[in-house]
Parts: C-alpha cells; structure tokens; sequence
C-alpha cells in the first residue's frame, strides 16, 4: 500500500510517502506565515525524487487541525483534490493525535499541547496502553492554570508541542511532568500516517468528508458573531 500524507497546520509542514511500513520520502519544514502554498510544488517534488506516481496512490492521510486555519484548509483542499481524483479513500487525523505520536514510548500520558496565546492552550490528554494512546481528555481550548491542575491527577506525564516551550515556566512547577525536545514537537506526515494504520481508520472514499477540526472559530465568524477573538 502507498499512502501519502499531509500536514500543514502548523508552523512545520510535512508530506511523506510511505510503502507498507517503510518511509519512502519524508520532508519537515518551517514555513513562514502564509507559505502553505509551496506545497503542491512540494508534492511534485517529491514524486520526481521518489519516481513514483501519483496514479498509484491507494490513501492519503491529512491533518486536521487545530492550528493554524489558512495551513489546515491548504491542506485539506489539496488532500480532497487528490483523493477525489483518484478515486482512493481520505483519512483526517487531529493534530495534537499526530503530535502525541511522537513521545508515546517516553511516559504512560502524553499532554499534546499547541499554544492558543493569552494564557491558553489547545490540549489533548492520552494514555499509553501497550504501544497504542487511548485518549482521555478530547481535544479543548484551555486556561494554562486550569490544565496544569488537572495534570497533578497524573503520576507522570510528557509534553509536547509548542504549548508546551510557551508555557514552560508553569509546567516546570509541577514535578510530575517532563517537557519534549523541540524535535519532538512537530506534527509528522509520517507518524499520521502510522496513526491510522494502527488504528486501522479506514473509510469508503465515496462517503468521507473532512472538516477542519477548528477549536475556536475563525477571525472573520467571530467579527461576524460580534464577539471578541481569544486565540490565533
């Protein structure tokens, strides 16, 4: 099976292209604000390097969200536009789920953590059960004193994801927590991927629709809703 995958909801883009278990083609990186758009020449590139074929695709597999709205619609349009040329099956995995995936071996809960500014956070809580995460706490936006009281209910735990370096003052308090390298911090193509190959996720392709999984509304509904805008 050859499945490609996308992530460009946050600051670090990714693709990769994966053959069974093995990654074929992998690439990370930081884009300035706004410059999702290379990823479609990203995309070329990376099948001249390959010497694949688009044609032989038989998945592809984006990231959802939360983050940033222009990187995750960029990539959910291009994703869709694939998939639906191809005829092949879609899978959305949620950002903070990809994220996690990175230190799952390195303490039995795993806080995925994206910094939402004004002293919040966009937080997912998972626990580790043999080498799968089970989650506990979905997704949500979050006060940074109200998560850090939650997590002293837990006897260990690792962070990851920008949150986590923004707010690191606070979590440093707590003794139970240990806090991700950077290089840990980014959400992989490759590990979406992995994502729903363990969990087998699956779909027809004729009935999957992803949407942009948005923790807080977009600037331009909230101007429309009359009320004042809290996060990115």
């Amino acid at each position: 099976m050859l499945v490609l995958g996308i992530d460009t909801s946050s600051k670090w883009g990714s693709i990769a292209l994966l053959r069974e278990e093995e990654v074929v083609f992998e690439i990370s990186l930081k884009l300035a604000k706004g410059n999702s758009e290379y990823l479609i020449g990203l995309l070329n590139d990376l099948f001249v390097r390959t010497q694949q074929k688009v044609a032989d695709l038989d998945l592809i597999v984006v990231g959802s969200g939360p983050g940033s709205y222009t990187g995750i619609r960029v990539g959910l349009a291009v994703a869709q536009g694939l998939a639906a040329g191809l005829e092949i099956p879609l899978v959305g995995v949620n950002t903070l789920r990809i994220m996690a995936e990175n230190v799952k071996h390195l303490a039995p809960y795993v806080v995925a953590l994206i910094d939402a500014r004004h002293s919040e956070v966009y937080a997912a809580l998972y626990e580790r059960i043999n080498d799968s995460l089970s989650e506990i706490m979905a997704p949500a936006p979050l006060p940074i004193d109200i998560l850090a009281q939650k997590l002293t209910e837990f006897p260990e735990a690792i962070l990851c994801g920008d949150g986590s370096k923004a707010y690191q003052s606070t979590w440093e308090k707590l003794t139970n927590l240990q806090i991700a390298s950077n290089q840990l911090d980014r959400p992989l193509a490759s590990q979406a991927i992995m994502v729903v190959k363990n969990e087998k996720l699956f779909v027809n392709p004729q009935t999957q629709k992803i949407v942009p999984f948005y923790l807080k509304k977009v600037a331009a509904e909230v101007r429309r809703s009359g009320s004042v805008p809290n996060g990115n």
